[in-house]
């Protein structure tokens, strides 16, 4: 596998919490989130719930 190096920007932190923030990255119009993957994955175990009507495991 060819590994390319890691590109380093320093992104504005916009506002945050314990486990979110916002940030403004370089060269971009709007702003985005940046969450931790627990939250991620429970936001995709609510919405695969209320779409198919099944329980997640």
């Amino acid at each position: 596998m060819n590994e390319q190096p890691a590109n380093t920007q320093i992104a504005e932190f916009l506002s945050h919490s314990s486990n979110a923030g916002i940030v403004q990255m370089p060269g971009r119009k709007f702003p985005g989130i940046v969450m931790q993957g627990d939250i991620l994955l429970n936001l995709f175990r609510a919405s695969l719930f209320q779409f198919t009507g099944c329980q997640v495991a």
